[in-house]
C-alpha cells in the first residue's frame, strides 16, 4: 500500500481486485523479496476503494515465501469488511457474480 492507493483505485473503479496476500517481514526482505500485502491490508484496500471481491494469489508460488490458505480464509472470514475474499484453488473453476 502507498499514499494515494485507494483514490486512485476508486477513480478506476475497479470490480475485482487481484492482490498477492501472502505477506512482508524481515526475513523475507533480508533474502531480497520485498513482500506483499498481508491480508487485513488488501481487504481493508478493497473496502476502501468500494472494491467488492477481491481474489488472493501468490499462496503457495514459492515455499520460502507463503501464508497458510487456512489462515487467510480464518482472517477474510473474520475481518469486518464486506469485501468478498475468493482464493483460487488449483483445478477448481470459481464462478464470481
Amino acid at each position: 500500500p502507498y499514499d494515494g492507493l485507494v483514490e486512485t483505485l476508486r477513480m478506476a473503479e475497479v470490480d475485482v481486485a487481484l492482490l498477492p496476500v501472502n505477506g512482508r517481514d524481515g526475513y523475507r526482505g533480508r533474502h531480497g523479496v520485498p513482500g506483499n500485502f498481508w491480508i487485513d491490508e488488501a481487504l481493508e484496500l478493497c473496502q476502501a476503494s468500494g472494491i467488492p471481491i477481491l481474489i488472493g494469489h501468490h499462496v503457495g508460488l514459492f515455499d520460502f515465501n507463503t501464508v497458510s490458505p487456512n489462515h487467510l480464509l480464518r482472517a477474510a472470514s473474520m475481518s469486518q469488511t464486506t469485501t468478498r475474499f475468493v482464493l483460487p484453488q488449483v483445478g477448481e473453476w470459481q464462478r464470481i457474480d
